[in-house]
Order: C-alpha cells, then sequence, then structure tokens
C-alpha cells in the first residue's frame, strides 16, 4: 500500500478483506505487487516465490510443521523463513535454514 501511497484505513481494510477471502483477488494482488520495485539489498522473500507456498495459499512447511506459521500465510510482505525453497528460477538455491542461519 505504501508504493501506491494509499493511505485511507477503510480502503486498505476492503482490500485486506477481499485478499484474504476471494482467490482471484489475492492473485491479482499479488501479481501486481511483483510490479513494486525490489531493493537489491534486501535479501528477505515473499511466500509466493517459495516453493512451499501452493495454491489456494497453502504453505507446505506449516503443514508438516517445519516451521511455527500460518498455514495460510498473508504475502504483503516479505520475509526470513526457514521453510523458504528456492523455486527453480531463483539463481539462488540455498533453502531458508542455510540463507538466515540466525533465525532458528
Amino acid at each position: 500500500m505504501a508504493h501506491i501511497e494509499e493511505t485511507d484505513p477503510e480502503i486498505i481494510s476492503e482490500i485486506l478483506d477481499r485478499y484474504r477471502s476471494d482467490p482471484d483477488a489475492r492473485a491479482y494482488f499479488l501479481g501486481r505487487a511483483d510490479e513494486v520495485p525490489v531493493d537489491p539489498s534486501d535479501d528477505r522473500r515473499h511466500c509466493h516465490q517459495c516453493r512451499n507456498l501452493i495454491a489456494g495459499g497453502l504453505c507446505l512447511a506449516a503443514q508438516r510443521r517445519e516451521i511455527k506459521a500460518s498455514l495460510y500465510p498473508m504475502d504483503d510482505l516479505p520475509r526470513r523463513c526457514d521453510g523458504y525453497l528456492s523455486k527453480p528460477d531463483d539463481p539462488d538455491q540455498r533453502t531458508g535454514r542455510e540463507r538466515w542461519s540466525g533465525l532458528s
């Protein structure tokens, strides 16, 4: 929301409600999130960049209890996660535990 300079709490709440409840809206918003410029020094990753996040927003690492996290994580902010698995097109193929060894 900061990138588009949206500050109205009602609009933000409505967007987040649609994101949480409507899979088509979630796909749209995640697609738009890819358009936001990323700081190259930021090593965090969005959940949609992880092989453990499958269709419908389910985190397989959380389902397998490999990490303590929501089964359906919010993907609004990049994060560092022990359960992160790079997708095949990511040049950095290290796991989350390898990338961010100080997390666990």
